[in-house]
């Protein structure tokens, strides 16, 4: 009795869920560029407003993406997708702070770093995003059946 209640404890653990069936295989890079293509003419257009507007809105998308492909993860677990976007959101706005005073308020700028370092503090962001992404997307692929 006691061998077959641990024999089926263990099937039951190596056992993958119901759910993982469900689950497709997923491509991060067809993931990051289909982000990437609709607003890459803003980022290269050299004009600053279009340029944060673009890496505004790749952020974004990445991170709908990010939270899209974390559903399955996390469905039916007490971490709930507002507090999964909060997290996200504290971890780009920290990162966003500190390549702002990197890029902006060094010693070297004053009295100002130009308008190429305001550009390039906020295009770290999605930068960021996008390894979480990629890890999100390794991770769902690693436990599909």
């Amino acid at each position: 009795m006691r061998s077959t209640l641990a024999l089926a404890t263990l099937l039951a653990c190596a056992a993958p869920a119901a759910a993982h069936a469900e689950w497709e295989a997923l491509d991060a890079d067809a993931i990051v560029e289909a982000c990437w293509a609709d607003v890459q003419p803003d980022i290269d257009s050299g004009v600053t407003l279009r340029m944060q507007q673009g890496i505004a809105a790749v952020s974004q998308c990445l991170r709908t993406r990010i939270m899209e492909n974390t559903a399955p993860l996390f469905a039916a677990t007490g971490y709930t997708p507002k507090q999964q976007l909060a997290d996200i959101d504290r971890l780009t706005q920290s990162a966003g702070s500190f390549y702002w005073k990197l890029y902006n308020e060094n010693r070297a700028c004053a009295p100002a770093c130009g308008t190429l370092a305001r550009v390039q503090a906020g295009a770290e962001i999605p930068d960021l995003l996008e390894r979480l992404l990629r890890d999100v997307v390794e991770t769902r692929n690693q436990f599909r059946m």
